[in-house]
């Protein structure tokens, strides 16, 4: 766990991805530098210099040779150091851009052979630079504005754990568990955080803050009003009144001759992608569901 602070515009777009397991077959990378691409390009009336992103781990596929999970068929780089470095050297291009990247449970599960994930910040960022990008497992980023006096909001993300998912027999039943679900496993964590997000599941999607009508009066007669979201600076944020993000992955769940692991397991196919939060001004003024 690490508390890491961002100095930031007043207007910015945050990308949230992860979960790009480099050296599994099933890694997309043309996803990936779709990705890399928009990052450098300008997004909803911001320029490039606007873009931020944070990545939520498994940056890597983790699985060696003499791991149970091992499939040569479903390998494209067994070789541990291999995958550190292709990950690495993926993310220099835009470590400008990177504010954090989280260990993932691929790379704790190799704990023997150190910390992998802090090894990708340190070939990324220098030994110096490392501990400033590199959030553990589980993180909280502050973002405030240019001068540091202000914080703009609070940001709790982690790698993940539990998965998410509904056996309910209606899509939009399955959504709604789902959006449930996220809540439960994000919200009594940090109640100061205005947006919550975690990768891991491999689903993407996010639930918003609800707009529940309440009634009150100016003194003569009755008004109406809607809850509004949280502002970002309060030491307690009402849990439905925050932003929660499951960040999607480049990991695909078939690949033409080989059995992947999802597909053994009967996965149903996943939504490759991420999301894009844009913070204006003052407020979260929405969230961007990208697909790729």
């Amino acid at each position: 766990m690490k508390i890491l602070h961002f100095k930031m515009p007043k207007e910015f777009n945050l990308y949230l991805f992860g979960d790009q397991h480099i050296g599994a077959v099933a890694s997309y990378r043309k996803g990936w530098h779709t990705l890399c691409s928009m990052l450098e390009s300008s997004y909803d009336g911001l320029p490039a210099s606007r873009n931020y992103a944070v990545d939520h781990g498994d940056c890597i596929e983790a699985i060696a040779t003499d791991d149970v999970r091992y499939q040569a068929a479903t390998t494209k780089e067994a070789v541990i150091l291999e995958q550190v470095h292709n990950a690495a050297r993926d993310r220099a291009p835009i470590k400008g851009k990177l504010l954090t990247i989280l260990k993932g449970n691929h790379e704790a599960k190799l704990h023997r052979f150190g910390d992998l994930s802090l090894e990708i910040c340190r070939q990324i960022w220098g030994r110096d630079e490392a501990d400033d990008h590199y959030g553990t497992f589980t993180c909280k980023n502050v973002y405030h504005n240019w001068r540091g006096d202000k914080i703009f909001f609070r940001h709790h993300l982690t790698h993940g754990r539990k998965g998410i998912g509904s056996a309910a027999d209606n899509i939009e039943r399955q959504r709604a568990n789902m959006r449930i679900q996220l809540q439960r496993h994000l919200a009594p964590v940090f109640a100061d955080c205005l947006l919550q997000s975690k990768g891991h599941t491999h689903k993407l999607f996010y639930r918003a803050p609800s707009q529940e009508l309440y009634m009150a009066d100016d003194g003569d007669d009755l008004t109406q009003h809607y809850k509004p979201q949280g502002m970002g600076t309060e030491t307690w944020i009402d849990p439905d009144s925050r932003w929660y993000c499951n960040t999607g992955s480049f990991l695909k769940s078939f690949v033409m001759g080989a059995s992947t692991y999802s597909e053994l397991a009967e996965y149903p196919p996943v939504e490759l992608g991420f999301l894009i939060v844009k913070w204006r001004g003052d407020r979260i003024e929405g969230i961007d569901r990208i697909t790729i």
